[in-house]
């Protein structure tokens, strides 16, 4: 059934309507573990980089688990909730819990949310949960950068 979903996002949702381009994904062939930190212009960023990327969690905003449905297919699809507005010791403890073992890459957007704005000419500042948890971990951050 994985490979079926995952199959499906490719053909369907990067090649047809978005006609994605990845560009140097083997860096991410030299890091058993790693964050992904990309910046998150649209809603569907995780979906582009999750057919991807082998053994990717992502950390989502616990408000999207308030659906039942919507957070069955969330966990399903590996996500991770956490509270954005406050600091979240349960949601780190289980990303922490969760880095320890092999081979893990773990999505996480360093701006806290969507920020749709042209990005040359806009800065934004980022949120420290990821150089905390790298700080932590000795996991490597991987930036990556996804333009519209």
């Amino acid at each position: 059934m994985y490979k079926l979903v995952k199959n499906i996002i490719i053909a369907f949702v990067c090649h047809f309507l978005f006609r994605v381009k990845y560009e140097n994904l083997d860096i991410l062939d030299k890091y058993d573990k790693c964050l992904i930190c990309p910046n998150h212009s649209t809603v569907f960023d995780p979906i582009f980089l999750y057919p991807k990327i082998n053994n990717m969690y992502s950390v989502a905003k616990s408000e999207l688990f308030k659906n039942k449905l919507v957070a069955n297919f969330l966990s399903y699809c590996n996500a991770i909730p956490i509270e954005r507005d406050k600091k979240d010791i349960k949601g780190t403890k289980r990303i922490l819990k969760l880095l320890k073992q092999d081979k893990i890459r773990l999505l996480l957007f360093p701006e806290g949310g969507i920020f749709e704005e042209n990005y040359k000419y806009n800065k934004r500042n980022t949120r420290s949960g990821a150089v905390y948890i790298s700080a932590i971990t000795s996991i490597p951050i991987i930036p990556v950068h996804i333009t519209r």
